[in-house]
């Protein structure tokens, strides 16, 4: 589970939809909703996820582009179950994935008539009152328009680690690394191992270290 500043990081969500106007989630490691923008789905997502089956369709559509983009550690652009389009950004160092940040439920620009047509029936009026409304209002953007927004994100994402804005939390990194040094008693623990552990460089590492521990690691 992920530690963050959740006032500086709620401004950053904020302002891309402002600007977009495409909902934003920052998602940890385990694939938890930490932080969004609106903070409830909107429109037609929140129409159909009130459906108990559509809706663990959309958490295993969200969950299986978390993991692409965990295995290639770049964004990802793709296409849920439903049709719309997501893209999925890291947030990792070199160590390894630390969670995500994942915004779209937008129409393809380039077939959107198409997939509003296929919306229209697999979702169709009789089952969900107000559908054909809500279609209508889900915003349309090109791959050009997702690629550039993900590349503003890395960057973004960048700085937030570099402000550790972004940390795992004291307890469950107190209680990791005590599971670590007890499962492992009889080796030599280097540090290259405690940072595979929690996935980050050996820099951020000592000083996570250095404010939850009260000492050195090595010490500790």
């Amino acid at each position: 589970m992920l530690q963050f500043n959740s006032d500086n990081l709620f401004q950053i969500l904020k302002s891309f939809y402002t600007l977009t106007k495409i909902r934003i989630v920052l998602i940890d490691s385990d694939f938890n909703e930490l932080l969004s923008y609106p903070k409830e789905q909107q429109g037609f997502c929140a129409m159909i996820r009130k459906n108990l089956q559509v809706n663990t369709n959309c958490v295993t559509s969200d969950r299986n582009g978390c993991l692409k983009c965990a295995k290639t550690k770049e964004l990802v652009i793709y296409r849920c179950h439903a049709g719309l389009t997501e893209t999925v950004v890291p947030i990792h160092d070199k160590n390894g994935i630390m969670g995500y940040v994942m915004f779209g439920q937008v129409l393809p620009a380039e077939d959107y008539e198409v997939v509003k047509k296929r919306l229209r029936r697999q979702y169709p009026e009789r089952q969900f009152r107000g559908i054909g409304e809500v279609i209508e209002q889900i915003p349309v953007r090109s791959s050009d328009e997702l690629n550039a927004a993900a590349l503003i994100l890395q960057a973004i994402t960048s700085y937030v680690l570099t402000n550790r804005w972004v940390t795992p939390k004291k307890s469950e990194f107190i209680r990791r690394l005590d599971n670590l040094i007890a499962t492992r008693l009889e080796e030599n623990i280097t540090v290259d191992d405690v940072c595979a552990e929690f996935h980050m460089g050996r820099t951020r590492l000592y000083d996570v270290a250095a404010d939850y521990l009260g000492c050195g690691l090595a010490e500790y």
